[in-house]
């Protein structure tokens, strides 16, 4: 029975100068026993009494040889120009297909030395197509894969799939950071290969996201008639430069070795900054500035949604206990450092802007931005981003003097199956992972630490917190936890 196409092996013929003759017959070799390549070179297929010049036309013009491995010594190089010795008159068949034809892949020039420039030596009709680089033993070994897999159509990088446009594309009502995404994607390539100078890419990185979101503040007194509606068109601008950071830091902590938390809780300090007003402004209101806290806000709870769903506790425990710098001028004159709700954010003005109807407004118009603008797919607002909010607030009730407050929890609906975090405590393995992060080893103490806080604060007997605190038990799985 005769092999399929698809099963036989891929048939090539060589052509080369018999000065190189005892290295592309090692090659040859090569293709054959370890390649699975049925190579065809004058060494073992050309039979005495044969005549050279015919058998040199039918391999090059056979349509069974898939391709003509055209390995170019200088010697081979002079030869092909000048058409002279059996070279010549393969390169005077090979001339003529290659320019009748200039999609033609056949001819595969392969070099095998350079000049005095450190140019490739190939002749004229090839020396613009793109070749293999043979011309030391390093080279050779590294493109040798390269090879093997394009004579098999098997190449190393598979071009993906075209997919669906990024929202970027299907919406443009917000700005792009293409110089952002280019540094982005610099960093993460010289990850890819291991260059020394990561450090560098990454700080550069930062530093061009902070000046993104500099030249969004606020400088000058804002039309209070429209000031809701530039809130929240700022916000959606800053919206895209928090994208491309959560896809920094999703990037980052799927690292096994990845050491990023120090140079990103710098980056966040550097960044409280735009929580007040720039240096030069005289007069100003607090809610002029209501889109960066709303974005700073945004940020920090899509960074922990991001290491809890890559299970970077470890570093998560340490963003959420670290006692952040404040900027020079932000707070009382006698404060320098704040816990992690330094991030919270929300804004009275933007309830012109976010509205069910003329008449009526949403209880929380901040946690309903938010929702309009949960536009990462692998973070979701539903779960992901409630259930952070809800893992924040119970870390700072029970860890801190303040209190992040986890208002978009009023889209969880009432008896709310709990979030995957907390479900996962029903069991003692998901609940150590909660320990590991709150502190309190066991379910029981942390029942009775979480209504001690609440009564302490009086959100318990609040009007303006009583269906909060009924969510939050319930998202929580309050009296499910390491049940199991």
């Amino acid at each position: 029975m005769n092999q399929s196409l698809a099963t036989l092996p891929p048939k090539v013929f060589i052509s080369y100068s018999h000065d190189f003759q005892d290295k592309v017959k090692e090659y040859a070799d090569r293709l054959i026993s370890e390649g699975g390549i049925d190579a065809k070179i004058d060494i073992y297929d050309l039979e005495k009494g044969h005549d050279l010049n015919k058998y040199m036309e039918e391999m090059v013009n056979n349509p069974e040889i898939q391709f003509v491995l055209m390995f170019c010594t200088k010697a081979y190089t002079k030869k092909a120009n000048a058409r002279k010795g059996g070279v010549g008159t393969e390169s005077a068949i090979i001339s003529q297909e290659v320019y009748g034809n200039a999609q033609q892949k056949k001819f595969i020039p392969i070099a095998c030395e350079v000049d005095e420039e450190g140019n490739f030596t190939l002749p004229t009709f090839v020396k613009s197509r793109n070749s293999f680089d043979f011309t030391t033993p390093e080279k050779t070994y590294e493109e040798w894969e390269n090879l093997i897999r394009f004579l098999h159509n098997k190449p190393r990088y598979q071009k993906p799939k075209i997919g669906t446009p990024p929202s970027y594309i299907l919406h443009d009502d917000a700005k792009e950071y293409p110089g952002i995404r280019h540094q982005f994607e610099t960093y993460k390539h010289a990850v890819h290969q291991g260059k020394v100078d990561t450090n560098v890419l990454r700080n550069q990185f930062f530093t061009a996201c902070e000046e993104e979101i500099d030249e969004l503040r606020v400088r000058e007194e804002p039309n209070t008639l429209t000031l809701a509606y530039e809130i929240v068109e700022k916000y959606t601008n800053l919206k895209k430069l928090r994208n491309i950071i959560i896809e920094w830091l999703m990037f980052e902590s799927n690292l096994i070795e990845s050491d990023f938390t120090e140079c990103f809780i710098d980056f966040l300090e550097h960044i409280l900054i735009f929580k007040i007003k720039p240096t030069e402004m005289r007069m100003w209101n607090d809610s002029w500035f209501d889109s960066h806290r709303l974005f700073l806000h945004d940020l920090f709870v899509y960074s922990i949604a991001a290491l809890v769903k890559n299970k970077r506790y470890d570093e998560l425990k340490k963003l959420t206990e670290h006692k952040f710098l404040f900027p020079e001028g932000y707070g009382r004159y006698d404060l320098y450092f704040g816990d992690f709700v330094v991030f919270y954010g929300t804004s009275g003005v933007i309830k012109k802007e976010i509205k069910i109807s003329e008449e009526r407004h949403y209880i929380s118009p901040t946690a309903e931005l938010f929702k309009r603008n949960a536009d990462i797919k692998t973070l979701p607002f539903s779960p992901n981003f409630m259930e952070t909010e809800l893992l924040l607030f119970m870390i700072s009730v029970l860890k801190t003097q303040s209190t992040w407050f986890p208002w978009s929890l009023l889209y969880a609906g009432y008896g709310c199956h709990p979030f995957p975090l907390f479900l996962r405590a029903t069991k003692r393995e998901g609940f150590d992972i909660l320990w590991k992060i709150l502190g309190i080893d066991s379910a029981n103490s942390l029942r009775e630490a979480y209504k001690e806080k609440i009564e302490q604060t009086g959100m318990h007997s609040s009007f303006d917190y009583h269906d909060l605190i009924r969510q939050v038990w319930s998202c929580a799985n309050m009296d499910q936890l390491d049940t199991l």
